[in-house]
């Protein structure tokens, strides 16, 4: 999440979190890394918002000075607190406990390897030139999307012309990883007229990939 997105937009919502922001930074300044003048900064922008907002949101004192001071009060607190909250967020010395109670996200600083895919791709020909076959592919588990699965940066594609038929991936060689749909693949001179054997699987960005798809068979133009 990008910083600062955790500070609310809604104006009763912004309310709450800058109060509770600011009154557990008041109780206890050292504990975020802060000093008792951050505080006072801290409360006195949260009291004004919500001083003003009370004011712009009552009928018998709604005017348009009124509203104009409560936006005005409103995006000083944020250009206030935004550089603080940022600053505790990427606090070492800050506890994940601590920085939650304040209403921020936590940084994730050991994130979850992303595991090898599971599901197989579609591969099919779209047209053929002369040495070049145009195909594409889809997610078999996904088949009316062009996603790929989570993770997945693109498909590694594995062929081979031959005589006789080829049904085992593990005899076609790995030819082209791409992440492009359709693409084109390169067939050389000695290929032509023969009979191609393509297959796919996906891949991730550490080089973990997924079971190998259907093996297609094409002629090469």
């Amino acid at each position: 999440m990008p910083a600062g997105n955790y500070i609310p937009v809604a104006q009763e919502a912004l309310r709450t979190w800058l109060n509770n922001f600011a009154a557990l930074i008041t109780a206890a300044p050292g504990t975020y890394g802060l000093v008792a003048g951050d505080a006072v900064t801290i409360q006195d922008a949260a009291d004004e918002f919500d001083a003003a907002l009370t004011l712009a949101l009552n009928p018998s004192t709604r005017s348009p000075a009124n509203i104009a001071d409560k936006d005005a009060k409103r995006a000083s607190a944020n250009g206030i607190v935004r550089p603080y909250a940022i600053m505790i967020r990427n606090n070492l010395g800050v506890t994940d406990e601590n920085k939650i109670a304040l209403g921020l996200t936590v940084i994730d600083r050991d994130p979850t390897p992303i595991p090898a895919p599971t599901t197989i791709p579609s591969v099919g020909v779209n047209f053929a030139t002369p040495l070049q076959m145009t195909l594409e592919y889809f997610d078999t588990a996904t088949p009316s999307s062009k996603a790929k699965p989570f993770g997945s940066i693109g498909i590694q594609i594995a062929a081979k012309v031959s005589a006789t038929p080829i049904t085992d991936p593990a005899l076609l060689p790995i030819v082209k990883t791409t992440g492009k749909s359709p693409f084109v693949l390169d067939w050389a001179g000695a290929d032509q007229g023969g009979r191609a054997y393509i297959v796919g699987r996906w891949i991730t960005r550490t080089g973990l990939t997924g079971p190998w798809g259907a093996i297609i068979e094409s002629v090469v133009a």
